[in-house]
């Protein structure tokens, strides 16, 4: 009787049902895995700083923050807030001057300085720490951290609107980039602290902080992506996203019909859709952390005996029908009690005449026009504060 080859028991071609990869290799390749892992994150933690300082996105918060370290001098005053402290200022300079830098680059309020020099008969330095989308609880943190011994301004303002303590866009004040950036060990692990964590949270936070390679991961994803579609160009000619652009391009208008102007400007419109969404919902419970931290800030502003300035700023009626009923009046109620029992000074400016719809670029940001109407307010305030 023949014996089929494979069937012969000395024959090593022959693979058992059953054969599996030894468990000792499995523990061999896991062990090698986690030693380079472990070796690749000593060498990123000791690599070039320049080269760590690259993150993934170069977000506006990162831009602002960045500018803000690198200054070898506290600036006499400082203007804290979302981009609704930034844009008036930037549009303001401008409309009066060239040169002016990017809004993400914006910082030094030139045409503001201007007028106070003039006014004061003192040379000083204005920034604007604008970050975009701030909470509350960022501007608490860049006050913790910035503001302190010798690098106290002689002024602090801060501008707020409703949109500052309550958006649904944002779920919990431990998600924004400043506070990826600012953290502490101490602000996650301290169970007294304001920032609160779940364990999920707290895990994300400390691989940030601990961990290079899980720190800058998408930065080294973006890279892969980018290459990625730079090899499909050059096989396919045109990439996949740029033939879906062109199927789903709106077709120019036809020759001798010149195109309708909107009735409407674009950014007022874009606006609209933008806040709609940050108000969707009315989140009582974050509406009350944000609360708290404003009034931490105002303490610690106190403690530090740090000038403060807060500013209630101008909105549209088309900014405020966008509100959860009752989010508005609940709103200035808390905020002018609040400045009032902490003996902060308050510059209520929410219905000014002199800021009309055409004072906006948009529903909720002043334009250049606004920008110096809101200068001639603070620009008293900058004087008697800085002549001292």
């Amino acid at each position: 009787m023949t014996t089929n080859v494979l069937e012969r028991p000395s024959d090593t071609l022959r693979i058992p049902p059953d054969w599996k990869i030894p468990r000792s290799r499995f523990s061999s390749v896991f062990v090698c895995a986690l030693i380079l892992f472990v070796v690749l994150n000593c060498i990123y933690s000791f690599c070039d700083r320049s080269f760590l300082n690259r993150r993934p996105e170069q977000t506006n918060a990162g831009t602002v923050l960045d500018h803000y370290q690198a200054l070898t001098k506290t600036p006499d005053v400082v203007i804290m807030g979302s981009s609704i402290v930034k844009f008036p200022f930037w549009m303001s300079d401008q409309l009066h001057s060239g040169g002016v830098p990017t809004f993400d680059d914006f910082g030094w309020c030139a045409q503001l300085e201007k007028l106070a020099i003039y006014e004061g008969k003192k040379p000083l330095t204005i920034f604007d720490f604008g970050i975009d989308a701030a909470m509350a609880s960022d501007v608490y943190l860049c006050c913790d951290r910035f503001f302190e011994d010798n690098h106290r301004p002689k002024l602090l303002i801060y501008g707020v609107t409703p949109r500052d303590f309550m958006d649904s866009l944002l779920p919990k004040e431990t998600q924004t980039e400043t506070f990826k950036r600012l953290y502490s060990m101490g602000d996650v692990l301290d169970p007294s602290s304001l920032f609160q964590t779940n364990l999920e949270e707290k895990g994300d936070l400390t691989f940030r902080k601990k961990v290079p390679l899980y720190r800058y991961r998408r930065w080294w994803q973006e890279r892969v992506a980018n290459l990625a579609q730079k090899a499909e160009a050059k096989l396919f000619g045109k990439s996949t996203l740029d033939l879906y652009n062109f199927l789903h391009s709106t077709p120019d208008p036809p020759p001798g019909i010149p195109p309708q102007p909107p009735k409407v400007a674009a950014s007022w419109i874009e606006s609209v859709a933008e806040y709609e969404a940050r108000y969707a919902r009315f989140d009582y419970p974050q509406m009350s952390r944000q609360e708290k931290f404003f009034e931490a800030l105002l303490d610690m502003c106190k403690k530090r005996h740090i000038r403060l300035l807060i500013v209630n700023m101008p909105i549209t009626h088309a900014h405020e029908e966008l509100m959860p009923p009752g989010l508005l009046a609940q709103y200035n109620s808390w905020l002018r009690v609040t400045a009032l029992n902490k003996g902060t000074e308050l510059i209520d400016i929410q219905y000014a005449p002199e800021f009309s719809d055409a004072s906006f670029r948009d529903i909720v940001h002043l334009n250049g026009q606004g920008g110096d109407e809101l200068s001639r307010y603070l620009l008293p305030k900058i004087v008697q504060a800085t002549q001292h």
